[in-house]
């Protein structure tokens, strides 16, 4: 197995785990926080109503990093109340298989000629 193989194998691996934990993460995750956040009386940013999804990675970031921002966007108290372990293990999973697949993606594109 050569470089060039190894790279490919290793992002290809990162980005179907991360197609994979986004699609569990936005299903499962994200639908549990909001319900409880909506039973609180905490609603859905006005930027993101229309279903964008911008705040997806906005809460694998809060929950990856385990504390909230200086200048939240969203109530990242009320996000970090409300998940449990698995949602924050989930969005470490989505962090960092997307870095990885990005990562070897790059170096695929720059270094390797197909």
């Amino acid at each position: 197995m050569n470089l060039e193989n190894f790279a490919l194998l290793i992002g290809g691996g990162s980005m179907i785990t991360w197609c994979i934990s986004f699609l569990l993460f936005t299903r499962t995750s994200m639908k549990t926080i909001e319900r409880k956040m909506l039973a609180e009386g905490i609603d859905i940013p006005w930027w993101d109503e229309k279903g964008w999804g911008f705040r997806i990675s906005i809460f694998t970031s809060i929950l990856a990093r385990g504390k909230p921002s200086k200048y939240p966007l969203l109530a990242d108290e009320a996000i970090l109340r409300h998940s449990r372990t698995y949602d924050r293990v989930l969005a470490i999973i989505v962090e960092v298989s997307f870095v990885l697949f990005m990562i070897f993606a790059a170096i695929s594109y720059f270094f390797f000629d197909n």
